[in-house]
């Protein structure tokens, strides 16, 4: 059985490669943490999802990849969470929803306006990979990203728009950004970076 305890505010990663995994159980009544040992097995420990406050979890210099796993809903608290890895090339792997779900990144958070669950900041992240699931997924740009982006489509659409006046929503398979990103007032325009469509998707406005 996984070891069922109190919130913890911050958890601090082993030394060397961290393999960090954060999800809901399936019956959703708790926020599953497996640290280095794979989510098919029992979980480093879990919290009952009421009890879970806001958390920190540090890292060291190693590359280190932490998973959001939304399979079962959003795990994050209300109050919000911080990744913070150390040096080294650090990854986020968001595993989407089997349903619709909206998802707005900005600077260097990530947030569910549809949940209404708290912000997750990760201030030196390098990448975010996103895995959408079923339904029709909106991907919002707000403001400049801090880490390169990589989205991958699931089943039914998948759109970014770029969070402006008159936003361009751009229908992708897979969308690779770099960090220099604009979002000038009146439309998108990406400025400075590089952007990679795969298997024949196309831009739907002035592109960049």
């Amino acid at each position: 059985m996984p070891l069922t305890v109190q919130p913890v505010g911050f958890r601090m990663g082993q030394v060397g490669q961290n393999l960090i995994t954060i999800r809901r159980d399936p019956s959703t009544a708790y926020v599953q943490f497996f640290e280095n040992v794979p989510e098919s097995g029992n979980p480093t420990f879990q919290i009952l999802s009421g009890l879970l406050g806001s958390f920190n979890y540090a890292t060291g210099a190693a590359n280190d990849l932490f998973t959001l796993d939304l399979t079962y809903g959003n795990p994050l608290p209300a109050a919000g969470a911080n990744i913070i890895p150390g040096d080294g090339f650090d990854s986020l792997v968001i595993t989407g929803m089997p349903v619709s779900e909206s998802l707005s990144l900005g600077g260097s958070t990530v947030f569910f306006p549809a949940d209404g669950n708290g912000v997750l900041t990760c201030p030196t992240l390098e990448l975010l990979t996103v895995n959408t699931g079923g339904g029709n997924d909106v991907i919002a740009l707000t403001s400049p990203l801090s880490y390169m982006l990589s989205i991958n489509a699931g089943v039914g659409s998948t759109s970014v728009q770029l969070d402006a006046p008159t936003s361009t929503a751009i229908p992708l398979e897979s969308l690779t950004l770099a960090a220099s990103l604009s979002l000038p007032a009146g439309r998108g325009l990406f400025v400075g970076g590089e952007i990679s469509c795969h298997r024949g998707r196309r831009f739907v406005g002035p592109g960049r």
